[in-house]
This record gives C-alpha cells, structure tokens and sequence, in this order.
C-alpha cells in the first residue's frame, strides 16, 4: 500500500466513523423530538378530557342545587294550600249555614294535589291520599249541610238547626286528624334539605 493509499483510508475511515456517530446522534434527536410532540399531544388531550369532565360535574352539580331550591320553594307553597285549604272549607262551611249557592274563590284543594304530585311523588303522595280524600269529605258535608238548612228554614224547623251542623264538625275533625302525618311528612321533607337531624321533639303527635 502506497503513501497515498494509506493517507486516504485513514481519512475515510475517520469521515465513517463520524458520519455514523453524528446520524445515529440526528436520529435519537429525530425520536427525542417525536416523542415529545406525542407526549404533548397526550397532555393537551387528558387536559382537554379533565376540563369536559369537570365542567360536566360542575353542571351536574349547579343543576342539583337549582333542583333542590325549587322543590324547596314547591315545598312552601304546598304547605301555604294545605293551610288556604283548611280555610276555604272553613269559609265554605259558613256559606253553606248562610245558604249561599256559591263556593269560595280558588281552587287549593287541586292546587295541592297537582303541587305533591309534580315534585313529592314519593314523599308525600302516600299521606296526602287519605288527607284529600278527607278534605272533599270535608267538602260533601258542607254542601249536604247548606241543603238540610234550606229545607229545614223552608219548613220552619228551627229546632233542628243545630243538629245540621253535626256530620260537618265530625267530617273536620277527621279531616284535620288526616293533615297531621301530613304536615309532619312536609316538616321532615323541609328539614332534609337543610340537613336537620328530625328528633323526636320536633315531630308534631296528635292530641290523644
């Protein structure tokens, strides 16, 4: 091998060497930097699914509490019929005595029911039943009252006045033996929803 022959190898070999050495450099870089845009990827995409997630629960969540406002708001409201109820009865009663032939304005009787059963159907459904069916009982004395007193002022039966009165006064008293689990059902329901422990003491028993 001549001078030159030798000079040349060395030079070659020595270019190899590095030019290896610098693509296989070029080529970890090449992966490094695939690997990254991946990684980044992967980033932007659990970040993006953690945000849809946490707006979702955040719905959820308002959407709950918007519910439970309502319902309590729903909840008043059904207390305040059960009470214009009683009354409309009672005004109902005192215009039948006085045999008018009308009823009281309003309607609480349906106003309750429709109230229980959008938004207590399984609360307070089962203790108003028997509490409504009470309340038009209630409702059915009065109007055969007010017709025993006409008959009874058409024939000048004053004496028997009285006893007119008397399946009314039952036909309330059951009525308002009915609203009692009822109106318990409505303050236990009401003290749900502010976490309120029901003790024995605050349940309303009735009057042996």
């Amino acid at each position: 091998m001549t001078l030159l022959e030798f000079v040349l190898t060395v030079i070659f070999a020595g270019l190899g060497a590095y030019g290896g050495s610098y693509l296989r450099e070029r080529g970890k870089n090449l992966a490094t930097h695939e690997d990254l845009e991946r990684l980044t990827k992967q980033v932007a995409s659990t970040t993006r699914v953690a945000e849809e997630i946490k707006q979702s629960i955040s719905y959820q969540d308002w959407a709950r509490r918007e519910w439970e406002a309502l319902r309590r708001s729903k909840l008043e409201e059904i207390v305040s019929a059960s009470q214009r109820a009683q009354g409309w009865l009672e005004e109902s009663r005192e215009l039948c005595w006085n045999r008018e032939m009308r009823d009281p304005e309003g309607d609480p009787l349906g106003e309750l029911g429709m109230l229980v059963r959008l938004y207590f159907q399984n609360e307070l459904s089962p203790l108003l039943l028997p509490y409504i069916k009470e309340l038009h009982a209630n409702r059915v004395a009065c109007l055969q009252m007010r017709a025993k007193v006409i008959e009874m002022h058409a024939s000048r039966d004053i004496d028997a006045l009285e006893s007119a009165m008397d399946p009314v006064i039952a036909a309330y008293a059951k009525m308002m033996d009915a609203s009692i689990p009822f109106e318990q059902a409505c303050n236990a329901t009401m003290l749900q929803f502010f976490a309120v422990p029901v003790s024995q003491s605050q349940v309303i028993k009735p009057v042996a």
